[in-house]
């Protein structure tokens, strides 16, 4: 039990949540959010201010420290008539209380304080998605507007005569107006809050006059100024139960009047938040005046000033006891906001559940398979199994078919039937998809020094997969290939790339001796060795045919290529005999060639007898390496 509660917590909280703000309507702590509170959920809030302020009495004739000390209360209540739209409401209360130092010239001072209503307020709210789905993109996009209304309830007397103590009346004035828009960026674990509006004022009621000292009264008309107000907050969330909040709004008069001083006030706030499971929050933070023009306790709704027009305005008090007001009041206050926010409507309770288990595994080896699970009902989302290969899914009772799928593997089709309250274990064996093959292996040597040869083979018709190679001392390579007929490439650095069909059988293996050709390049020259002729004459030994062909295939193999045949002999018998002998023997080379699919053009026979030894005459080693056949690039 306690585990599902903490866990409900923790999901409540990354949830976005509206909370009501100092001003009642829901937001941070006085911007106020676009998002509402959810439908049927209603909010209370009580709100306390309070500043302190000590100064000379400017005033009065006589000179000497006091307190001044400024309360506002507020009491409100919102209400989530939709989901996306709710309605709020509530009151203003003040309190101002002058405390006499103790060093009071006379006893004719004492302490005074006055308690009264200030206003009413009521206003609605509503917003509407510009992105809203977090599964896509890590953002929260809306935007939304305020349309509210306050005005005056009454104005007691007394102010009259707390006024001479340096407190500001509040006059009471006609309905003033207003509307914001709103907009709000949530990006966890920060949600920002952005307004801005226009508040159309209602005119004072009437003027006062009030005594500035004994012997002289003022007469002062209220002039109240049409605002442009706009605000900028953050909700840092610091866990499921804390957010810090700063925030920072000012208001802009719209207009000058005559013999009137108007300007911006700025005000900052910091404040943390701290909510309770029970639905109860806490606000606690405190404000100052970034500017102290028209800077009150109460700042924000009136944008009031005043100017001296009694005749009997005592010019040498030297003096706007208005001004003075301005001057003394505090810049500074503290708060604390307490909120409820219950649902009204209770929630409807879930539908009852059951649990299916599924276990995927593959059939052969039993391993527990990640496999992909899709339901025919497309309003389930798609899911997957775990590293275990089981995935647990709590569905109303209900039959469900599903199918399992896993690349590689068979696809199952599932139907079960789940009861409420049952754990249904649904086991599930997935059968490989086969697919024929075969193995492709072989050798890769030169087909001149029958060493071997490290080349990369390539199936053409497989594009994209990496190339065989064969192994640099041996020469071999192995490799499994689907099922089928494909050519192949074989590339080597220094030889001809050479190409070839071969077919592969299921469960069979193909093997294939590869000999590739040097390319050959000009002026390179090649000994044929083992060519062997009759002795004395020209006449080809069949034994040398091999060597021939592989000639032959070196050629053809290169077709762009002349070479010279060139004859040489050994030092046995007369100088221009071997001359004759080793040309004989060169065209005899050249002749096979020809009847073997060379053309002609591109050899030439030239024989250099005895000329020409690579071995020393004296033995009979040396004699057989210097009979030879080599050929010679030409171009």
């Amino acid at each position: 039990m306690i585990k599902k509660f903490i866990v409900g917590l923790t999901l409540l909280s990354m949830t976005s949540f509206a909370y009501p703000s100092i001003y009642t309507g829901s937001g941070g702590l006085t911007v106020m959010s676009a998002r509402t509170l959810p439908f049927a959920n209603l909010g209370i809030n009580i709100g306390i201010f309070y500043s302190r302020e000590q100064y000379h009495d400017r005033i009065a004739i006589s000179h000497y420290p006091v307190y001044h000390h400024y309360g506002i209360g507020k009491f409100g209540m919102n209400y989530g008539v939709i989901d996306n739209l709710e309605i709020y409401g509530g009151g203003t209360f003040y309190g101002n209380y002058d405390e006499q130092n103790d060093e009071t010239a006379s006893g004719e001072r004492v302490d005074m304080y006055i308690l009264g209503s200030k206003d009413v307020y009521g206003g609605v709210k509503f917003w509407i998605p510009v992105i809203n789905d977090t599964t896509k993109m890590p953002l929260v996009w809306l935007i939304g507007s305020n349309i509210y209304g306050t005005t005056t309830v009454m104005r007691l007397n007394d102010d009259d005569s707390t006024y001479i103590r340096g407190f500001m009346p509040y006059f009471e004035h006609h309905y003033d107006i207003g509307a914001d828009f709103l907009m709000d960026l949530e990006i966890k674990p920060i949600l920002i809050h952005l307004s801005i509006g226009y508040l159309k004022v209602g005119a004072p009621m009437d003027a006062h006059i009030y005594p500035l000292a004994p012997i002289t009264n003022a007469y002062f008309t209220p002039h109240r100024y049409n605002l442009i107000n706009w605000g900028a907050g953050f909700e840092i969330e610091a866990g499921p139960f804390v957010r810090f909040i700063p925030e920072i709004t000012g208001h802009h008069t719209d207009r000058l009047t005559s013999g009137a001083v108007a300007a911006d006030t700025l005000i900052g706030t910091i404040g943390i938040r701290l909510i309770t499971p029970v639905g109860v929050t806490f606000d606690i933070g405190g404000q100052w005046a970034l500017n102290h023009f028209d800077f009150v306790p109460d700042w924000g709704w009136q944008g009031v000033n005043s100017t001296p027009e009694h005749p009997n305005y005592d010019s040498l008090s030297a003096r706007n006891p208005i001004q003075d007001y301005y001057n003394q009041a505090a810049r500074w206050r503290v708060f604390l906001n307490i909120t409820s926010t219950n649902a009204l409507i209770p929630p409807p309770k879930p539908p009852p559940k059951g649990t299916i288990i599924v276990e995927v595994k593959d059939k052969e080896t039993g391993e527990p398979l990640v496999a992909n699970l899709i339901f025919s009902d497309t309003t389930i989302a798609p899911m997957m199994t775990d590293s275990a290969g089981q995935s647990s899914i709590a569905l109303p009772p209900d039959v469900y078919k599903f199918d399992v799928t896993k690349d590689g593997y068979k696809t199952a089709r599932v139907t079960v039937t789940l009861k409420k309250d049952a754990e249904l274990s649904v086991p599930i064996t997935l059968n490989k998809i086969y697919h024929p093959k075969g193995i492709f292996t072989g050798t890769v040597i030169d087909a001149q020094t029958r060493k071997p040869v490290a080349a990369k083979i390539y199936i053409l018709e497989l594009k994209g997969r990496p190339a065989i190679v064969s192994g640099i001392e041996t020469g071999v390579f192995k490799d499994t290939l689907p099922a089928g007929n494909f050519t192949v490439k074989v590339e080597a650095e220094g030889y001809v790339t050479q190409t070839f069909p071969i077919v592969i059988r299921d469960r069979d293996t193909y093997i294939k001796n590869i000999k590739i050709y040097q390319k050959l390049v000009e002026h390179k020259k090649i000994t044929l060795k083992g060519i062997h002729f009759n002795s004395g004459k020209a006449s080809i030994r069949p034994d040398s045919y091999s060597i021939l062909d592989e000639a032959v295939q070196l050629l053809k193999a290169n077709p762009d290529v002349k070479v010279e045949i060139a004859g040489h002999t050994d030092s046995v018998g007369r100088a221009s005999y071997n001359l004759r002998l080793s040309e004989a023997r060169a065209n005899s080379v050249r002749d096979y060639m020809i009847q073997h699919g060379i053309e002609a053009s591109r050899l030439i026979a030239r024989g250099y007898g005895e000329t020409m030894p690579i071995a020393p005459n004296t033995t009979r080693a040396g004699r057989a390496k210097n009979r030879r056949i080599e050929f010679i690039v030409i171009k």
